[in-house]
């Protein structure tokens, strides 16, 4: 995976990022279960800036994010 530097900070992210809406149900039913070992694959493969909103699926993919990494 290759990194960038973000902006002034001592932070490097990844230059793919994980669009997390999917977490939340938005474009159809999800199994969280799935979800969990989706994000926990992403991650092993490097990916460490993960995009999520309260408005994807009324705070699900906040919930389902949080047990993922928590």
């Amino acid at each position: 995976m290759k990194y960038r530097r973000l902006g002034k900070t001592e932070l490097d992210v990844s230059i793919l990022s994980y669009g997390a809406s999917s977490l939340g149900s938005v474009f159809r039913e999800t199994n969280e279960s799935d979800c969990i070992r989706t994000v926990h694959e992403a991650i092993d493969l490097g990916i460490n800036l993960i995009d999520v909103s309260p408005y994807n699926g009324l705070t699900k993919a906040e919930t389902v994010l949080g047990k993922a990494i928590g």
